[in-house]
């Protein structure tokens, strides 16, 4: 028997039929959170288990301030460090805040293969800056506190370098050099201004590497060896000898006029204390000879003053017109002025004598004729 639907009733059905179909299929499975990271796990294990994830850290800090990690309790937090950015570079603060300037760190250079390091004061106008390196404790005897300059790559090869150092020991303050392994001990100089042009006071002061001192030389050839003048404010104690390049001993002595060196001098008799040109032959108030270049000098120079000697070897003016001069003669003063001559013995009772009192030395050279300037062995009589 058939059965007649109409189109309602089979719209109906067909509904039905779908719904029942859908009805019947598994249902599709929930979405699942991500799962925590391994350093969230270890931070919070329970949220971890849970499913969420939380952050790290968290906190709250001043603008500019780099953040530094507090723990309390298994949670970490956030908040400022004693270090923060400025425009300069790495401003350091003080631990309790006080009057004092903070310190920068920078690195100003923006020149090729080069480094530089600065510490500058955050706030100015006048702030003072020290840099200190400060042991802990006692530290070691022989090595309380050291600052460090190295001249090869430590880093690189830390068994052979070179360096300098300031060291603080148990009894005094160390400022040299020292190596390591293949490293060479290096001599170490002083020199204001020649890091500007590798010139200027090249060898100021000079430490040698075995032990020598230079004042104006690199190579310095004795305990002391100095390049110039030496001025001594206070008494000389000499336990050795004194060796001068040149071989006379002369005297700072007020003067009447300008005299060259060799010109024979006597008293002047119109002044305390003084000299002038000799004048007359065979003169006993003979002083002696102006120097040039005296061995060793005594007294205060001035302005009306000469270097007079009156022992050791000189450079004499002399003249050989009345008599040529050979070596051993002694020479008197002539009427010359400032001019020696040979000395003619007189006989006296039937002995040949020089006039006593106007002996300058005896002659080291020759000369034959005329007048010329010849070294002199001085010896006054």
């Amino acid at each position: 028997m058939s059965t007649f639907r109409s189109p309602v009733a089979a719209l109906l059905l067909a509904l039905a039929c779908a719904a029942a179909a859908h009805a019947q299929q598994p249902a599709p499975a929930a979405a699942k959170p991500p799962a925590p990271s391994d350093a969230a796990v270890k931070e919070n294990p329970a949220a971890a288990a849970a499913g969420s994830v939380v952050p790290l850290a968290a906190g709250t800090g001043t603008s500019g301030r780099i953040a530094k990690w507090a723990e309390t309790g298994g949670s970490g937090t956030l908040g400022d460090s004693l270090l923060g950015e400025t425009a300069l570079g790495i401003e350091v603060r003080a631990p309790a805040a006080g009057a004092g300037v903070n310190p920068s760190l920078l690195n100003a250079s923006n020149v090729a293969n080069f480094a530089q390091f600065q510490f500058y004061p955050v706030t100015g106008p006048n702030s003072n800056m020290s840099f200190a390196v400060i042991p802990r404790g006692s530290g070691f005897p022989n090595n309380r506190a050291q600052f460090s300059i190295f001249k090869t790559d430590f880093l690189a090869d830390s068994t052979n370098y070179e360096f300098a150092s300031m060291r603080a020991r148990d009894t005094d303050f160390v400022l040299g050099s020292g190596r390591s392994g293949a490293g060479q001990v290096l001599p170490f100089m002083l020199a204001a201004g020649f890091l500007s042009d590798n010139q200027t006071n090249n060898g100021q002061l000079f430490l040698a590497t075995n032990g020598n001192v230079g004042v104006g030389t690199t190579a310095p050839q004795s305990k002391l060896d100095v390049t110039g003048n030496l001025q001594v404010t206070g008494n000389a104690v000499v336990t050795g000898n004194i060796a001068a390049k040149y071989q006379d001993v002369a005297e700072w002595v007020p003067a009447r006029g300008r005299l060259a060196a060799g010109t024979v001098v006597s008293l002047d008799t119109t002044r305390r204390n003084g000299v002038t040109a000799s004048a007359r032959a065979y003169d006993t108030r003979v002083a002696g000879v102006v120097s040039a270049q005296p061995g060793v000098i005594l007294g205060e120079g001035g302005a009306d003053k000469v270097l007079v000697a009156a022992t050791g070897r000189v450079r004499v003016r002399v003249d050989a017109t009345r008599a040529p001069i050979r070596v051993g003669d002694l020479l008197v003063t002539s009427s010359k002025s400032g001019v020696a001559m040979k000395s003619r013995p007189v006989r006296v009772g039937g002995v040949t004598l020089h006039r006593p009192g106007t002996i300058i030395g005896k002659a080291l050279e020759p000369l034959a004729h005329g007048e010329g300037e010849i070294l002199v062995l001085l010896s006054l009589q």
